[in-house]
């Protein structure tokens, strides 16, 4: 079995991976992979889905943010994964939802690329991409915490 990877690297030290069993599965509809994070050689899941959503989710928030059109909401005052951290772990937390097309989700969603769904809830990862105030594309991979404070892997790319 021949396991291939598309490799997205940020810089010497810090990539992202997505597994193929197959080059040709990246364009096909229904292929489950998943994406790891490697940070001097610490491999971490952070997503598993299809891979078709995989592709297509970075393409749109990535094709955003180099317009630089991902700013964070100004509600988002702290960091992203203390409020994705709040939605997982409490019964009302105090978010800025907005009105979809057929419900209320919370503004931060805008800004996710990816999420794990683990059945231990502390065992989540969160995967976002968005602007900061200087234009720069900030990736950042955050694990959910019981304590609100949780792990934190950004990584800054410069434009």
């Amino acid at each position: 079995m021949n396991l291939n990877m598309l490799t997205f690297t940020i810089n010497s030290h810090e990539k992202f991976k997505i597994h193929l069993w197959n080059k040709d599965d990246i364009l096909g509809c229904c292929y489950v992979s998943h994406v790891l994070l490697l940070i001097d050689n610490k491999e971490i899941i952070i997503g598993k889905s299809l891979i078709i959503d995989f592709v297509e989710t970075l393409k749109k928030k990535l094709t955003l943010a180099l317009a630089n059109e991902l700013k964070l909401h100004i509600s988002i005052k702290k960091n992203i994964g203390y409020y994705w951290n709040q939605q997982l772990n409490e019964e009302d937390p105090d978010l800025y939802l907005i009105q979809g097309e057929e419900y209320k989700y919370w503004v931060g969603s805008n800004y996710l690329l990816w999420a794990t769904d683990s059945n231990k809830k502390y065992e989540r990862y969160a995967t976002w991409l968005y602007n900061d105030d200087t234009e720069n594309i900030i990736f950042e991979v955050f694990q959910s915490s019981c304590l609100f404070s949780g792990e934190t892997f950004p990584v800054k790319i410069a434009r």
